[in-house]
Order: C-alpha cells, then sequence, then structure tokens
C-alpha cells in the first residue's frame, strides 16, 4: 500500500501540473498532492486528494468546479495506471464538463496513456472523439427492434489524410 501510494504521490503533481499549464507560461499550472489522513496507521484513514487549479488556492476536491474534478480525476487515473499497467482503462464521459482548452490537455493525455493501455471512453463531443484511434457507435434498428453497431477504424483516415498533406 505504502510503496503505491508513495509512487502515485510522487508522480501526481508532474501529471496534474501538465494537464493545466497555461497556455505561452511555462511556470503557471496547477499543483496536486495526497496526504494521508492517518500517517500512524494509514489503513485505519483514508486518503486525502488536493488540487489547485492554477491561479486558484488549495481547497477540498469537493469544493472545484465539475471541469477542475474532471481534470483531477484524470490526472488520478494516469499516476495509478503508471504503477499498475491496467490493459485497459474504461471511462464514461470524461469530457463532460470539460472547457475547450481542457478537452485538448485531457485528449492529448489520453492519447499519449492510448499507447501502453487500450482506452475505452463514452463520449459526444466531437472535439473529444476526434483524437479516438476507432469509433464505435451504437444505434436502434427499427425493423429488428434491437441495437446495432457500427465500427469505424480512424487510423485508416489519419494515414490517408498525412499523405494528402504530403
Amino acid at each position: 500500500f505504502m510503496q503505491l501510494f508513495n509512487s502515485v504521490d510522487q508522480h501526481i503533481d508532474k501529471i496534474y501540473k501538465q494537464l493545466t499549464r497555461v497556455r505561452n507560461q511555462e511556470n503557471r499550472s496547477g499543483t496536486a498532492y495526497l496526504a494521508l489522513e492517518d500517517t500512524e496507521e494509514p489503513y485505519l484513514g483514508g486518503i486525502k486528494y488536493t488540487a489547485m487549479p492554477p491561479h486558484k488556492r488549495f481547497r477540498d476536491l469537493e469544493q472545484l468546479s465539475g471541469g477542475e474534478k474532471a481534470v483531477a480525476s484524470l490526472a488520478l487515473v494516469i499516476a495509478l495506471q503508471m504503477n499498475t499497467q491496467l490493459p485497459f482503462i474504461i471511462m464514461d464521459e470524461p469530457d463532460a464538463s470539460l472547457d475547450k482548452l481542457n478537452l485538448r490537455a485531457a485528449a492529448d493525455a489520453l492519447n499519449k496513456l492510448s499507447k501502453t493501455t487500450q482506452i475505452v471512453s463514452v463520449s459526444l463531443r466531437d472535439r473529444f472523439f476526434e483524437h479516438s484511434h476507432a469509433l464505435i457507435g451504437i444505434y436502434k434498428d427499427k425493423n429488428t427492434q434491437s441495437s446495432g453497431v457500427v465500427t469505424l477504424n480512424l487510423d485508416n483516415f489519419q494515414d490517408q489524410t498525412l499523405e494528402a498533406l504530403e
């Protein structure tokens, strides 16, 4: 437990800084850290996760906006993945409350993470899934009154787009 805790705590601030970096200002980013509620008996207490977005003061996660919570959660998922190497991650609309700038940062971070693990994410926003490798659509087939599935491998289109640009 303590080995994983210390490793995640060591990585989470760097990841959060990357996700919250203010454009054109390298030194302006957020800060995040973990703390044990009971350092003597860590198994008897909880873990406190604190995140401070850029230009704001430290406060509990409950007091952050929906987008700020989403960015902090993504940083935690990435930090955990760096230590556990899960084969896949499933996310339900991780982009729902993100603004345009944070959406781009989240998509870039998940794209990097997808090189070591498979990520399945539900999203309704084209700005998010345009960074995907594949799309899967679910629809209702009126004739059979059941669900149908459509898949589209976007890697094929990215290769064609790159060739057209050259």
